[in-house]
């Protein structure tokens, strides 16, 4: 994440790194891929919508399709609870592409970042909250 904090003129601290680390720390989950770590999600699904906090994955394990599969299976999860999903991301990050491609769509602007949600897509039959 460093080239997309640097281009996005965010701070490159130790501090304030590992500030970025902590924040929502509770709700993190290593992805493994045959045994060895290649990223973290931070997803809170107490929150409504579902907050993906983070998703982060090794520079080796990019553009292998594991984000997408990883996002749909999330967000099959979310729509069978009637869930929307929401997440921010860095205006320079070209994750916003894949996050568009899966049907997220931009609802605010912040200096650096765009807020997108994916609304919910129940299951057909399934009861609507």
């Amino acid at each position: 994440m460093s080239p997309h904090f640097r281009s996005a003129g965010l701070s490159l601290e130790q501090e304030d790194l590992e500030r970025r680390l902590r924040m929502g720390f509770d709700k993190a989950s290593i992805i493994l891929c045959d045994g060895e770590a290649i990223g973290m999600l931070k997803l809170d699904r107490a929150a409504c919508p579902w907050r993906l906090v983070q998703l982060l994955l090794a520079p080796e394990a990019q553009s292998l399709g594991l984000g997408t599969t990883l996002l749909r299976t999330l967000s099959a999860e979310a729509d069978a609870c009637g869930a929307a999903m929401e997440l921010s991301v860095l205006k320079n990050n070209p994750a916003k592409r894949l996050y568009r491609r899966l049907g997220f769509a931009t609802v605010a602007e912040e200096s650096h970042a765009w807020t997108m949600r994916r609304h919910s897509n129940p299951p057909a039959g399934a009861a609507q909250p």
